[in-house]
């Protein structure tokens, strides 16, 4: 009767997003050793709490204060829906084995994919993107999926190791912690086999369990519109592993669901990720990270993790607090960021371009920052990152998208019409048929507070001179196509 009752089975917890959210919490079999509780419940998890999900929208958007403990939550149910979509059919239709191999049972997967999705972030510290960006990268070229398969092997394997229960069952086999680590960092699917290889995207996808969630969760609190919790369950239940490959399809029906949630992804990069105010205050912050965080990590957090779990933004913002009365150096980083509390930013937007790229041939010969700024400096006499900085963040549609495991490059996705029809389709390709950008270059000049209206009015005309689209240039244009 135990297993029949479902607050036997599992716990709960409320979501905005998602409804509610499941979890293991008490121990039903011998062979139990922890649950998903002993996870989320570890000083860990409970980190998360106090580093918020978006790194500096935060203090734009007043009600998008939520944190990287719920982010964690979301997508863990989500991983493990969308595994049990895909996985459950193609199990069941070849019996468990696939080329004389035994399969991994559903429940495995589906817990695995659970256990990834919960920990996937869990390596973040203050500031997330920034702080590697600002501080992990340059100091000791590791990123915070590092620490988090550090944090895996070394401080949580045991736990994981001991789950033998998700939500919806049982299994036999110990859940892998490679695998898990391999499934959440970049690269990762290199190292993967089996069926773990093409499933990997569950995590690491154009829309996997981490997208869904964050583009719900975000726009949910900073009043963005544009996909539903309805349309996310769509997409999965689209999705599908064909029997014998296995490869990972979508069905046509979908598409335009699909190109709808690229579209979308780029509305929230432009209007929150990288809202204007937002790419002005981490102008402003970024160089303060490293003096404030040297303070909180001694050597590489990778060799002193139970120092690292202590580091969030509790921490952050309390020695900031310290800085007041410490070094000269050290007040003027407080000084920065109390400008910033007080609303007194720096930096001033002066005007903005767009180019927006249809077609992938179009990708090269576009004006970069770099050659902008130079263009600028040499025809004022003022000075990048002193009195003006030209920012330039791109928008791009994601190119891991639902691949096939070998010989397919990985922005292509397969779309299957019927047993006699699957097309590859390149991403840039449907984008161009639908009419959406595949690229979109935003160039903006922010001008120092202090200057001059009319050094001002020199800065907005050469500009605009260059982003015009009357210019000829040569560079060529990072990107994933």
């Amino acid at each position: 009767m135990v297993f029949v009752n479902p607050r036997a089975r599992f716990d709960l917890v409320k979501d905005p997003v998602h409804g509610y959210l499941r979890f293991t919490k008490d121990k039903m079999l011998p062979q139990e050793k922890s649950t998903e509780a002993d996870l989320i419940n570890s000083l860990w998890l409970q980190r998360l709490r106090h580093i918020h999900q978006l790194q500096t929208a935060w203090l734009v958007y007043p009600s998008a204060d939520h944190t990287r403990f719920a982010h964690a939550l979301g997508v863990m149910e989500l991983a493990g829906d969308f595994a049990r979509t895909v996985y459950e059919p193609f199990y069941m239709h070849n019996r468990g084995t696939l080329n004389g191999e035994v399969l991994p049972s559903i429940n495995h997967v589906v817990e695995t994919f659970r256990v990834a999705g919960l920990l996937h972030d869990i390596g973040h510290g203050p500031f997330t993107h920034l702080l590697d960006a600002e501080f992990l990268a340059k100091n000791y070229n590791i990123t915070h999926e590092d620490i988090s398969a550090a944090i895996i092997r070394q401080e949580l394997a045991e736990i994981i190791k001991g789950i033998k229960r998700s939500p919806d069952g049982v299994f036999e086999e110990e859940l892998d912690v490679e695998v898990i680590c391999n499934l959440i960092k970049k690269g990762g699917e290199n190292r993967l086999e089996g069926i773990w290889r093409p499933l990997h995207q569950i995590i690491r996808g154009a829309y996997d369990a981490d997208k869904m969630d964050f583009l719900l969760r975000d726009a949910t609190l900073c009043g963005q519109g544009g996909m539903t919790y309805g349309d996310i369950k769509r997409l999965m239940q689209t999705t599908f592993l064909s029997a014998d490959d296995p490869t990972v399809q979508i069905h046509y029906s979908s598409l335009p669901l699909l190109l709808n949630f690229i579209r979308f992804r780029q509305h929230m990069l432009e209007v929150v990720y990288y809202h204007r105010t937002v790419r002005a205050i981490e102008l402003m912050i970024a160089e303060t990270l490293p003096y404030v965080v040297k303070d909180l990590i001694d050597g590489n957090p990778l060799e002193n993790l139970l120092q690292y779990r202590n580091v969030t933004e509790y921490a952050f913002f309390a020695q900031l607090n310290r800085f007041e009365k410490g070094s000269q150096i050290q007040q003027e980083v407080a000084k920065i960021w109390n400008r910033v509390f007080e609303r007194d930013i720096r930096w001033r937007l002066l005007d903005e371009h767009s180019v927006f790229i249809h077609d992938p041939r179009h990708l090269h010969g576009h004006l970069q920052k770099e050659e902008l700024e130079q263009r600028i400096n040499a025809a004022t006499t003022l000075v990048s990152n002193q009195d003006f900085i030209v920012d330039s963040p791109s928008v791009e549609t994601p190119i891991n998208v639902f691949s096939s495991g070998v010989g397919t490059p990985k922005d292509k996705v397969c779309v299957y019409y019927s047993k006699k029809r699957r097309d590859l389709h390149t991403i840039d390709n449907l984008a161009l048929a639908l009419h959406i950008p595949i690229k979109a270059l935003h160039y903006r000049i922010y001008v120092e507070k202090r200057v001059p209206e009319e050094q001002c009015g020199k800065l907005l005309t050469e500009f605009k001179k260059n982003t015009s689209g009357t210019q000829t240039y040569n560079s060529s244009l990072m990107s994933s196509f």
